[in-house]
């Protein structure tokens, strides 16, 4: 299948109960200027035909936001805070339960806790709930990391 939409961002892929088709800087919260946006094409009209395509696949829609130039945060790489070398850290996912908890699967992803709640709620990530939390079967979370890679 070709992608209905023509956008570095755009992602399509079929998954267990047919094509998923989503805004991959909505999907991660992504901020882009207006002069990015319009390199990319995230013009307007653009962005509500994306918004349609994903409300009609998914049921609901996330883009990213779209900011003049001068409020984008500038990073001052002198004082940034120094970013651990995950790579060097290699986890094996077979060594986690066949259900995982959320602070799991945010442990194995390297990601915050939130970020992972995020991806849950907007479907990224499937997940179940058994009592009061919310669980990642293991299986799933490898299917879906198979998908992103």
């Amino acid at each position: 299948m070709e992608n209905l939409v023509k956008c570095p961002q755009w992602r399509e892929y079929q998954g267990l109960n047919g094509w998923v088709m989503f805004c991959s800087a909505g999907a991660f919260a992504k901020t882009l200027s207006r002069a990015e946006a319009e390199e990319i094409g995230c013009t307007q009209e653009q962005r509500e035909n994306c918004k349609r395509i994903m409300e009609l696949n998914l049921g609901y829609s996330l883009q990213p936001e779209i900011v003049e130039a001068e409020e984008q945060p500038v990073i001052n790489i002198e004082t940034a805070p120094e970013v651990p070398d995950y790579a060097a850290e290699e986890k094996n996912l077979e060594e986690y339960p066949d259900l995982l908890t959320v602070a799991m699967v945010a442990s194995y992803l390297n990601i915050s806790h939130s970020k992972t709640l995020m991806l849950i709620k907007n479907g990224s990530i499937p997940a179940v709930r058994k009592g009061d939390e919310l669980h990642v079967e293991k299986a799933k979370l490898e299917e879906w990391l198979k998908c992103t890679a």
